[in-house]
């Protein structure tokens, strides 16, 4: 996709070319335009209409680009057909409606949103006339591009088009085709079209489910197999689908009579939080303990690391939390997924003797690490003092800086206070920006202890805030401000 700039800079040159009435440009742009995409296309026409015109410039455009001109050169002529002069965008439709070709009936389809009705008319006319399989790939995803991004238009060109062209061919042939486009709205559209009109059944659906590559398709074809298609076939499909609401709806339609032991047992650890509560249910049916399945699969040496991760979050998810020695013991587990999966856990569950190790886990951990530890930290602020977070706040690593701060201010009170004036002092611009609000909470705090008035009075001065601001500061904290 092109940047709005790009676009903008195409935009000009197409205007001076038309100016000058140079055809060598606007053709090498002509040539341009026909490898755009649908939505770069719609894009480029609403910047170049968007441009502001010169007198002398529109008057330059109306002139050289007779229609005889633009015949005799089809390339500038899907140029001209974008100009923010209607009488050239009339004249140019009027020579595109007679030149065959995709590019030109692309250019067509963009007219079909004009707001000059003539031009719109006369561009509807030409589209509907065009219904050749390549014409069909060609006008559809510029017809729906403007149909889901140009809010103005109400224009049922769309609908009409496909209706045309099903007169032409058999319904199933022509969505049919339309299912093949590379376009990835153009596919998702025939689908959905397909389905709707009862040309695409669930036997078509339940044939195209896993190879499908694109999850909204899949989705779409899981929806009709759940609501059409046979239960031994559909479960085995859905279960194995890369959409978790295929998986949870699967779970949730058929029970175990119908799913395959397997898939369930596999879904005990699916990424998906609602997955894995049906499965457990469905489990369950089977007459198997999900708690005691999944201390197996936690112990399991063959499963990835991550999907025994999944296995300890659904202890917790059945009612059953591991032991807080266990989660301790997996925090220094060699796989990042584990450790991960022990943070989690550890919300709202940590003793004061894991402080320190959670504040390493913040200085050093990966990054996912050092968000969940945080987390942690924060759900309990009562374990810890602000004075444990000194050494995050002399790391050199700005965003070690911006956890303490997100910490100490997550206690609320004078505490948040202090962590505001702390970062308003820091190196890290994004730090002191984000500080800067300090006074906003000012009124609702009680009043400061003599620690919180000695350490305000330390850092108001090297804050670097407003001297209005530091005297607020101060009258609330009833602290005298610094120079």
């Amino acid at each position: 996709m092109y940047s709005v700039g790009e676009l903008d800079a195409r935009a000009s040159r197409i205007l001076v070319a038309g100016a000058a009435g140079d055809a060598g440009a606007l053709h090498a742009v002509g040539t341009w335009m026909a490898g755009l995409a649908a939505v770069d296309l719609v894009r480029m026409d609403q910047r170049v209409r968007r441009r502001v015109m010169l007198p002398q410039q529109r008057d330059d455009i109306a002139r050289r680009w007779t229609a005889g001109r633009l015949a005799a050169h089809p390339r500038a002529a899907l140029v001209m057909s974008m100009v923010p002069d209607g009488h050239v965008r009339e004249r140019a439709v009027a020579v595109l409606a007679q030149q065959p070709g995709t590019d030109a009936s692309r250019a067509l389809a963009l007219r079909t949103s004009d707001h000059v009705l003539p031009i719109r008319v006369a561009a509807c006319a030409a589209t509907l006339d065009r219904t050749e399989p390549d014409d069909l790939d060609a006008i559809t995803p510029v017809l729906l591009v403007l149909n889901r991004f140009a809010r103005d238009w109400r224009n049922p060109v769309l609908g009409r088009y496909h209706t045309v062209a099903g007169h032409r061919y058999e319904d199933g042939e022509m969505w049919a085709l339309l299912r093949a486009n590379e376009d990835r709205l153009v596919r998702r559209f025939a689908v959905a079209r397909s389905i709707e009109n009862g040309v695409l059944g669930p036997d078509d659906a339940a044939a195209a489910y896993l190879t499908e590559k694109d999850v909204v398709v899949q989705r779409a074809f899981g929806r009709l197999l759940l609501q059409e298609g046979e239960p031994t076939v559909t479960a085995p499909l859905l279960t194995r689908g890369v959409s978790a609401s295929d998986r949870a709806g699967a779970l949730a339609r058929f029970d175990a009579t119908v799913l395959v032991r397997d898939d369930v047992r596999r879904l005990l650890v699916d990424s998906s939080v609602l997955v894995r509560l049906w499965a457990r249910r469905r489990w369950a049916e089977f007459g198997e303990d999900p708690v005691a399945t999944y201390r197996d699969l936690a112990d399991s040496a063959t499963l990835p690391a991550r999907a025994r991760g999944r296995a300890w979050l659904g202890l917790r998810e059945a009612g059953r939390p591991p032991h807080p020695d266990e989660i301790r013991s997996l925090i220094e587990a060699n796989e990042p997924p584990l450790r991960a999966v022990a943070l989690r856990l550890m919300v709202g569950s940590a003793v004061a003797g894991d402080v320190p190790g959670l504040v390493a886990r913040i200085v050093a951990g990966t990054r996912g690490e050092a968000r969940l530890a945080t987390n942690v930290l924060a759900a309990q602020p009562v374990l810890w003092r602000p004075a444990d977070l000194d050494d995050l706040w002399d790391d050199p690593d700005p965003e070690t800086r911006r956890r303490a701060w997100v910490l100490e201010r997550a206690r609320g009170g004078w505490d948040a206070v202090v962590a505001d004036l702390r970062a308003c002092g820091d190196g890290d611009p994004a730090l002191r920006a984000a500080a800067l609000s300090v006074t906003a909470a000012l009124p609702v705090h009680g009043a400061a202890t003599p620690a919180h008035r000695d350490r305000i009075a330390d850092l108001l001065p090297g804050s670097g805030l407003a001297e209005s601001q530091r005297r607020a500061i101060a009258v609330s904290a009833g602290v005298v401000s610094g120079p």
